[in-house]
């Protein structure tokens, strides 16, 4: 398992976007997956996914969101709205150069990424979410209908008004990062016994989320739960809309969140749900209780998406045409062979991944022509070289990250 002084030897930046700047740690190279965290966590809840799809061969992103961590943390309520969250992830894959990518959020990064894929469709490749299922939208706002049915004592409700929970949450941040009820009481009670540290996790963890938390405090993190009734009206536009990309459910069994939030509804929002996990046993912080599980989970939907991995083909168009189409039927037989691999399964040196001597430069966007095949995009088309040398250039697939770099997990393969 991964261990703090691990996490913290990865390299971390801050990434302007949306007006503000987001603290990001990045690991890892490939097909792009960004997680998000929930309330009150940070990016360093997903550590024991990090390293695994990291060494799977993708390349990760995990910020501390809006008002966490490292983050910036705007004073204005209205400042955290769901909207607002989405143009945060938009922007950071803006920065990362990345036209889309696949989205892993848990507890309130569920509920940003499922609004993500609704309001940006386009830049979300697959979803997945853990323990805060996505649901149909209410005929209410929210907060009305929470309290007319669990009361003003119910966590959501009393977290409404400005400054009260974040004083009481911030008098003893350790009490407050171990409590597991949803009733205020438990955390306004300054005379219950401090709760025990959690089975699965490390003092040394624990401290990395108390020393968070004592400097920046809670009210970020809060202001996502006071927007929830503005976040209602400011979706309306996209009520009844569904999801259609690829998309997991991850939760426990014994998550809390289950007895407030269904998942029976998942499928009238999904049309693309691939998996719903019940992990036997399992709490609320699911990704760290069980990261094993959780992990197996996700690269098993990663796995069951169209080829994440565009394999480009590159011929010389000086060829005849016939010789462009008898080149294009050898591509198809060659990537059906491909179908099923991954980056970690089609490593250099095996009988389909030969090295070569390449001449020419940088494989261009803009090829006269293409085909789909099985899920990947196949282009062919020249490099950028003077007539006189198109002889020289080699007929070879080359792996692209969707950054259009070449992949350095693979090398060419000669046809």
């Amino acid at each position: 398992m991964p261990t703090v002084a691990d996490w913290e030897r990865l390299p971390s930046r801050q990434v302007p976007t949306n007006g503000i700047s987001l603290n990001v740690v990045e690991h890892g190279e490939g097909p792009l997956v960004v997680f998000c965290h929930g309330f009150p966590e940070l990016g360093f809840s997903w550590r024991h996914q990090v390293f695994a799809l990291a060494d799977a061969g993708y390349r990760t992103l995990a910020p501390d969101l809006r008002g966490y961590g490292g983050s910036s943390r705007p004073s204005a309520i209205d400042d955290y709205d769901i909207l607002t969250l989405c143009a945060d992830l938009t922007g950071l894959l803006d920065e990362a150069g990345a036209d889309d990518a696949v989205f892993v959020g848990h507890d309130w990064g569920a509920a940003v990424i499922w609004q993500l894929a609704q309001a940006h469709p386009d830049r979300v490749r697959a979803v997945a979410g853990l323990s805060v299922p996505v649901t149909p939208r209410s005929p209410a706002p929210p907060i009305p209908i929470l309290r007319s049915r669990l009361g003003d004592d119910f966590y959501m409700v009393w977290f409404q008004e400005p400054g009260v929970a974040d004083a009481v949450l911030a008098r003893d941040v350790r009490r407050t990062l171990l409590s597991e009820d949803v009733l205020a009481g438990a955390w306004k009670d300054g005379e219950r016994a401090q709760p025990p540290l959690r089975p699965w996790q490390s003092e040394e963890e624990l401290g990395v989320f108390v020393r968070a938390f004592t400097e920046t405090g809670f009210t970020g993190g809060l202001n996502y739960y006071r927007n929830l009734d503005r976040n209602w009206e400011l979706t309306e536009y996209l009520g009844g809309r569904t999801i259609d990309q690829p998309s997991m459910f991850v939760t426990g069994s014994e998550d809390l969140v289950g007895r407030f939030m269904s998942s029976a509804g998942l499928t009238a929002v999904l049309t693309d749900l691939r998996e719903n996990v019940v992990i036997d046993g399992g709490g609320h912080w699911i990704q760290q209780e069980r990261p094993d599980e959780v992990t197996a989970a996700l690269l098993r939907f990663l796995s069951s998406l169209p080829s994440l991995w565009r394999l480009v083909a590159v011929a010389s168009v000086a060829s005849p045409a016939n010789h462009r189409r008898q080149w294009l039927r050898r591509v198809e037989q060659h990537l059906r062979c491909w179908r099923d691999a991954s980056p970690r399964s089609a490593q250099p040196g095996s009988h389909r991944c030969q090295s070569v001597v390449r001449h020419g430069t940088a494989v261009t966007r803009r090829e006269p022509w293409l085909t789909t095949i099985d899920g990947s995009v196949v282009f062919a088309g020249e490099n950028h070289l003077e007539p006189g040398e198109l002889q020289r250039v080699e007929r070879v697939i080359y792996l692209l990250d969707q950054r259009d770099h070449l992949s350095t997990r693979l090398s060419p393969v000669v046809l």
